[in-house]
């Protein structure tokens, strides 16, 4: 699954690095989300979109962690 990441990581940041600024922004906001413990049910009521933007938080921040790990 790593590998797969970093692929995706490589080649959205290579090729669309605006696009990468934007999922940065994305995993930020979501990790805040994340961390603050909002009530995610009042967000939404169907399971399958928190299901999504849990996966999508997991997604975003292994992308963030890549970007971190690169500019050191």
């Amino acid at each position: 699954m790593i590998p797969f990441i970093h692929t995706v990581h490589h080649f959205i940041s290579t090729q669309y690095p605006f696009l990468m600024w934007m999922i940065y922004a994305i995993a930020t906001i979501l990790l805040v989300l994340m961390i603050i413990d909002i009530d995610i049910k009042r967000i939404t009521p169907n399971n399958k979109v928190r299901i999504v933007l849990i996966a999508g938080c997991v997604f975003f921040t292994l992308l963030l962690l890549l970007f971190v790990k690169e500019i050191r």
